[in-house]
């Protein structure tokens, strides 16, 4: 498979580094044990960066779904996944929910110049 411009070979999170050339993640120093799914979800989550994925394109995407079934599986599975990615799963910093769409990859940007107080 041709590596698209949209996806580099490794993505960077706070301490985790997912590898799409390699197929795997570290979180610091510790292997992260990431199945293929997972991989895939986070690729079409960074490519989609910042913007709202709904559950309906997970489902199709990834899981195949033709007809869209009423289910929780992209919930508990973004939820297995977090944790192993967020720094505090309950409280996210990179894989957002979208409540009533779905989720969003926030690429986080440079930290913010301190600023100076005016008392």
């Amino acid at each position: 498979m041709r590596r698209t411009n949209s996806v580099p070979a490794q993505v960077q999170l706070g301490d985790v580094l997912i590898d799409f050339d390699a197929l795997r993640g570290t979180k610091g120093d510790v292997a992260l044990s990431l199945t293929h799914r997972e991989l895939e979800v986070l690729r079409l989550l960074w490519i989609h960066r910042n913007k709202v994925v709904t559950r309906d394109q997970l489902l199709r995407t990834i899981w195949g779904y033709d007809e869209m079934p009423i289910t929780r599986a992209v919930d508990h599975f973004i939820a297995r996944l977090r944790a192993k990615i967020e720094p505090f799963p309950r409280h996210p910093r990179y894989l957002q929910t979208v409540y009533g769409d779905g989720y969003m990859l926030v690429q986080p940007g440079p930290p913010l110049p301190a600023t100076k107080s005016h008392n």
